[in-house]
């Protein structure tokens, strides 16, 4: 029988996650929905797939799990791509944590790391961060297939990025262009970065002319030593 992995999603949720289960989860029975399982025990892992909401009433079996794409403890809170974008970072870090009541605090399982390419700006940016934690969940479950997953505290100093607001688009039109880049890779096409002159606003979408190409130097190491790739 397959190993079963299941995904919770927002309602209306991500409809390119079903792509891209079918693209690396082939080997495994995978269910996507709203809710919890009943019998959570039954699945090889749970993940917490871009929820919005924290899930309160957690069950006890130490499967289910949370992607963040920060250097956890560092970057814990609200729009770690915008963030790390914004603040020109060069490494891209995405850590898998078991779920937690009190957010981003899980015990950390695996982290996946690659090299910031130019041309990332949050969409592109996001995109590939998906297909990387589709990557992560299958690398666990291959990696604890006959036991429990292997996990450790977080240690060391944390921060945290708050809540942005429609507000924090907004370009200071008097800095020069290039200060202001960082600010608009990080902002999505969703929500992009804005300015106001004379009485009009405008928004200003970046995308760059040649799309990045899938992270070559990705590594994904595992937290509890002796046990990484």
């Amino acid at each position: 029988m397959k190993p079963k992995i299941h995904f919770v999603i927002e309602p209306n949720g991500d409809a390119r996650l079903h792509t891209l289960a079918d693209r690396h989860l082939g080997a495994f029975h995978v269910s996507i929905s709203e809710r919890l399982p009943e019998n959570p025990w039954d699945y090889r892992l749970i993940v917490l797939w871009n929820l919005c909401r924290l899930i309160r009433h957690l069950p006890s079996a130490r499967n289910v799990v949370v992607f963040h794409s920060s250097d956890l403890p560092l970057g814990r809170g609200w729009a770690p791509i915008y963030n790390a974008l914004a603040n020109n970072q060069s490494e891209h870090v995405i850590t898998a944590i078991l779920a937690d009541k009190e957010v981003d605090a899980g015990e950390i399982i695996a982290k996946a790391r690659f090299q910031m390419q130019p041309c990332f700006v949050s969409d592109t940016l996001r995109e590939v961060d998906e297909e990387i934690c589709i990557l992560m969940a299958r690398a666990i479950v291959e990696r604890y297939a006959d036991q429990q997953i292997k996990s450790t505290p977080q240690h060391g100093e944390s921060s945290y990025y708050r809540r942005r607001t429609p507000k924090d688009n907004e370009l200071d039109i008097q800095r020069p262009l290039v200060d202001l880049i960082p600010h608009m890779r990080g902002c999505s096409s969703s929500h992009p970065a804005h300015f106001y002159w004379q009485g009009c606003k405008y928004r200003i979408e970046l995308m760059p002319e040649d799309m990045p190409a899938f992270p070559s130097d990705l590594k994904i190491e595992f937290a509890i030593p002796n046990d990484s790739s």
